[in-house]
């Protein structure tokens, strides 16, 4: 192990960082729990419904949550009635679709693997009628209207983030609204910008060496184990987290910011043709 590897396990026993977290979201998880303990204001159920209208979740939407519950210590509610006051909002013709991928270390079953990402995604991931994508990285899961249509062709995908993805499908077929709770007014974990860099990888010659790894994972389909290849980036490849930050104040969206309490709404179309016209024109937003 280097001296860069021992400081950074170190940092992580010391601060008691789990093990699917980076460094970084270990320390946001910390400061979260210090901050709700302190005096704050907080925000009833009614002021939800509210805000979710106010920022343009409308009846028929099809909606990619990502969340972080911890950043929403401010709002008097539970993630379950939280996510019931979203699909309140969406109505009958409306779908919520959220990430829901399993550990990197266990095989994944897609009925019964639980949800590494988050408490709302484990939660839809139980609710009787929602779907889950069968894919090894980066599964999604899905309730309502569309959700068969947008999950179900995830299974063909060569990678997790192609047209055959449920954000993909999501995006550009049922002209998605994106929407980031408790993740403050801005983050670099934007997935759909992944759709983008992928969609270039055949016309420019960096995002053709982005995607150079070829990837063989056991996983359970329909109570079988089968092998499933896939291609992931190469290795070495990382998230350019100032580059995605950059480029996320470009996207136009609506924000309800309070302490924590935070709401952002954006289309994801917009926020993928932003990135595609970015990589297409030479910008980067992967580095080595």
């Amino acid at each position: 192990m280097n001296q860069r590897n021992v400081i950074r396990y170190l940092i992580r026993k010391v601060l008691s960082i789990h093990k699917n977290e980076t460094i970084e979201d270990g320390l946001a998880r910390k400061q979260k729990q210090i901050l709700r303990k302190l005096p704050h204001k907080e925000y009833t159920e009614s002021q939800l419904r509210e805000d979710l209208v106010d920022i343009g979740i409308m009846k028929g939407d099809t909606v990619i949550v990502h969340s972080s519950w911890r950043g929403m210590y401010a709002l008097s509610s539970s993630p379950y009635s939280f996510l019931d006051i979203l699909l309140d909002a969406i109505g009958d013709d409306g779908t919520i679709v959220l990430p829901c991928y399993g550990s990197k270390d266990e095989i994944f079953d897609p009925n019964n693997t639980k949800s590494s990402v988050g408490i709302l995604s484990e939660i839809l991931r139980n609710r009787p009628g929602s779907i889950r994508s069968v894919f090894p990285k980066f599964s999604m899961v899905a309730y309502g209207k569309n959700a068969g249509n947008i999950i179900r062709e995830h299974e063909k995908s060569k990678y997790q983030f192609d047209i055959y993805s449920p954000y993909y499908i999501a995006t550009h077929t049922y002209n998605a609204k994106i929407l980031l709770v408790g993740m403050g007014k801005t983050t670099h974990k934007i997935s759909v910008f992944h759709c983008a860099t992928y969609m270039n990888k055949d016309t420019i010659p960096f995002y053709q060496s982005c995607f150079l790894k070829k990837c063989t994972l056991p996983i359970v389909k329909d109570g079988k184990r089968i092998e499933f290849d896939f291609i992931d980036r190469t290795e070495g490849v990382r998230n350019n987290k100032r580059a995605f930050l950059r480029l996320f104040k470009k996207v136009p969206r609506k924000n309800i910011i309070h302490p924590g309490y935070s709401l952002v709404l954006f289309n994801a179309l917009d926020a993928y043709d932003i990135a595609y016209d970015f990589c297409s024109n030479g910008g980067k937003l992967y580095k080595y």
